[in-house]
């Protein structure tokens, strides 16, 4: 693909720094869906994966607990894969307006693989070690690719042409093998969480923008990602304490931190639709929807304001009893993010910081356990 340098609005700009730097923005919502895990497919596509097998039981079936919990003494393979499609249109500021000079949508892609290791602790509570073993990410406008990183095929060329993105594979790289502890209650709520700050700081180095202005890695991922995000990847807490029947539903609300939009507030209704096989295991599957919208506050690059809005979430999972987690968990959701008063940058016409942004945005997020052996 080649290079199209050509150039564009800052608020166009900043909406793809906003798709680059954000791959898992929202990463918390899979959690209210009791799952901390991944695809190993690579297609990305929040799909039934061709599963065909029919949903079986009805209201007289006995009660069945869905509540998940970590077993001391695992280690769990997981893997998280992400696809988010986001149109760059409404554009607004500067003496350019909102010329469509591209208005390609831009696509990406996201992956990671993490083990999580538990073990016992005092009075009843567990401990827990997050250890990143993989990373991809993929994005693209057109034919302009923005990076195109997978940590398991370091062969592969590297564009170096854009300071900022070579910047960015160099932090992805050395987040590989960044570990987080956690301390976790009887019930898998999270008490504390300690390493976020050692683990961002494993992305810095000697990196540099255009101009020569010095460029921390560590500074953009903590607009994205915060120590609520590492929380959610391993806390259970969104089912119900009591047994659900066929057909039954509960309602999950919560808060969840995103830097650059200050808070989500997300609204779900799960429902116990059945059993199903999947993966060739009995299951129970339950099927989710619900909203997701920001309530504000964030710090967004710039010095601009990061919106979420018309947020709708559907999916479902396969929780199994055997194992006391959910196997699989895939969703599709769609929102409008909106940017203003991002000042400064390329368009010197917009020094006020007037310039915005509006895309409708389609992600399509998987979640799968690949694997659990004992730890050790």
């Amino acid at each position: 693909m080649r290079n199209n340098s050509s150039p564009r609005l800052v608020s166009v700009e900043m909406f793809n720094q906003v798709q680059r730097l954000a791959p898992i923005l929202f990463t918390a919502i899979c959690a209210t869906a009791l799952i901390s895990g991944g695809c190993k497919k690579k297609s990305g596509d929040a799909s039934d994966s061709g599963n065909s097998a029919p949903i079986t039981g009805k209201v007289s079936d006995a009660p069945v607990s869905i509540k998940p919990s970590w077993k001391s003494g695992n280690k769990y393979l997981l893997r998280l894969e992400r696809t988010q499609v986001g149109q760059p249109g409404a554009m607004g500021g500067g003496r350019h307006g909102g010329g469509p000079a591209n208005n390609a949508p831009v696509e990406t892609t996201y992956a990671q693989e993490y083990t999580l290791t538990i073990t016992n602790a005092e009075a009843g509570n567990r401990g827990a070690e997050l250890e990143i073993t993989g990373m991809e990410l993929q994005s693209g406008r057109g034919e302009e690719t923005f990076i195109n990183y997978d940590s398991q095929n370091k062969a592969a060329p590297r564009d170096q042409s854009n300071p900022i993105s070579t910047a960015i594979v160099g932090a992805l790289d050395k987040l590989i093998g960044g570990k987080v502890r956690y301390l976790l209650s009887a019930d898998g709520t999270v008490q504390k969480v300690e390493g976020v700050n050692e683990l961002f700081a494993r992305a810095d180095g000697t990196n540099a923008q255009p101009g020569g202005r010095a460029f921390a890695p560590s500074a953009m991922l903590r607009r994205t990602i915060s120590e609520d995000t590492f929380k959610q990847m391993v806390e259970l807490n969104g089912a119900p304490d009591n047994e659900m029947k066929v057909g039954e539903s509960w309602p999950f609300n919560r808060l969840v931190d995103a830097p650059m939009a200050g808070k989500l507030s997300v609204n779900l209704t799960n429902t116990l639709r059945g059993w199903q096989e999947h993966d060739g295991v009995k299951c129970a599957r339950v099927e989710f929807t619900g909203t997701v919208t920001s309530t504000g506050g964030g710090n967004a690059p710039g010095g601009g304001r990061i919106t979420i809005t018309d947020g709708q979430v559907s999916g479902h999972y396969w929780y199994d009893p055997a194992i006391g987690l959910s196997r699989e968990m895939m969703l599709k959701q769609t929102y409008t993010v909106s940017g203003a008063g991002f000042g400064g940058g390329r368009n010197t016409n917009n020094a006020g910081g007037t310039n915005q942004f509006s895309s409708p945005v389609k992600e399509s997020v998987s979640v799968k356990l690949l694997e659990v052996k004992p730890a050790g």
